[in-house]
């Protein structure tokens, strides 16, 4: 999400947003439920659903990185029967907001946080609690397994990850965001066999071309370079703006007028690595002349490649070889043929891996009052205890009751020294 000038707001108001973020205020989650018609028009079933309790959970360490569990109120007028009601999972969709007041008592505009198909629809007696579970799109995609083996060779990266969610999302317009580099990199050697869901092929396709692909909070289909935990990683204009170290989507502090509840920190090798190596095969077709005379023509014959690209910490204290020791990732990859292009590709993925994950990883785990508009992977400053730390979030969790703080998890940029 990052800045909400980018939404339209202006500077002034999103300032002030962040101020009284960190003061005592209310806040309202409101939810509509839907239903899609031809064309991509909404069918509106439900305006201002009765939440009485909920989490929202954005994590970008999750294939599906927006869930979402509501608790709804209102007793047996929402014990379903049909499969028209609007809380069941027949078609039918949320739309999430939220929004603070401010000091004056008016309020400020409300904040979309997603778009979410009903997966589970369940209703309790004698407490009479519906509870309505939600992934955002990504999740519908999955559920639309590949009827047959498919390959996507020669497939450019981009164009083939919206035509596999328009396949899976007949009811919806989908709009895609997409670095150039998606647009025109081609797949490899890539098959995915019968049963596999459509969105799991999605973030394959990506992840071997070093892209990575979600579904933002207005469900546009982003694809874009995989981020990295580096100082330099700057990602503007496709998909949310997470800010850089420089300027920073969010300074979460304690103290007095900080908005820190409380913190925990932990280092781990679990998670980390100082070498990456990427082993490529790949199978191709080479034409030999035919020295049987009784059958002219020209034979055939199956070659199969290999070869390997490496990535590797050279600086203490997490060099390769020095005493932070040995803790490799190794992956295979499967390539048409391997050669100087597509060597290329898969160096630049092998590190963009050694960044992400380098040396030991510390996170943080902190409860924050407010910190509506931060989603993973935005650019973070935490102080606390007299020191300043700069992080990237990995994952946030909302309560939608508004009686407990926020809760993130976030990961130290650039990590090496645990100290």
């Amino acid at each position: 999400m990052g800045n909400l000038t980018r939404r339209g707001w202006t500077a002034v108001d999103y300032a002030a947003f962040k101020a009284r973020c960190a003061e005592p205020h209310t806040v309202r989650w409101q939810a509509n439920a839907y239903r899609s018609l031809a064309g991509g028009a909404e069918n509106l079933l439900m305006p201002d659903i009765p939440i009485t309790g909920g989490q929202l959970t954005l994590d970008s360490s999750d294939p599906v990185r927006r869930k979402l569990t509501l608790q709804v109120g209102g007793g047996d007028a929402f014990a379903a029967t049909t499969a028209d009601d609007p809380l069941v999972p027949f078609g039918q969709w949320l739309k999430l907001w939220c929004r603070i007041d401010k000091s004056d008592g008016t309020w400020f505009p409300n904040i979309l946080m997603g778009i979410f198909p009903i997966k589970t629809y369940t209703y309790e007696r004698p407490s009479q609690i519906a509870t309505v579970e939600c992934t955002d799109l990504s999740g519908r995609v999955e559920e639309f397994l590949l009827l047959g083996k498919r390959g996507f060779k020669g497939k450019r990266v981009a164009a083939t990850i919206e035509d596999l969610v328009i396949e899976a999302l007949p009811d919806r317009i989908v709009d895609l965001a997409a670095v150039d580099a998606a647009k025109t990199r081609e797949i490899s050697n890539y098959t995915a066999d019968a049963g596999t869901g459509r969105w799991t092929v999605c973030t394959e396709i990506a992840d071997r071309k070093a892209f990575e692909t979600f579904f933002d909070y207005d469900g546009t289909v982003v694809v874009r370079n995989m981020i990295t935990d580096s100082y330099d990683d700057v990602i503007m204009g496709v998909g949310p703006d997470i800010g850089t170290v420089t300027n920073p989507v969010a300074t979460i502090r304690d103290g007095e007028g900080g908005t820190l509840v409380g913190v925990t920190a932990t280092v781990s090798r679990e998670g980390g690595c100082n070498y990456v190596r990427l082993n490529l095969t790949g199978t191709t077709t080479k034409r030999l002349k035919n020295q049987n005379k009784k059958k002219p023509g020209i034979e055939t014959k199956k070659v199969t490649w290999a070869d390997h690209v490496d990535a590797q910490a050279a600086t203490a204290p997490v060099e390769w070889g020095g005493p932070f020791g040995y803790l490799p990732i190794v992956e295979p990859r499967d390539l048409q043929k391997v050669e100087a292009g597509e060597k290329a590709d898969k160096l630049e993925e092998a590190q963009r891996i050694l960044r992400r994950r380098r040396g030991v990883v510390r996170y943080l785990d902190f409860d924050v009052a407010g910190g509506y508009w931060v989603e993973p992977d935005d650019r973070v400053r935490i102080q606390y205890a007299g020191r300043a730390e700069d992080h990237f979030v990995q994952s946030v969790a909302f309560d939608l009751s508004g009686k407990s703080a926020t809760r993130m998890r976030t990961r130290a940029i650039a990590v090496r020294d645990p100290g």
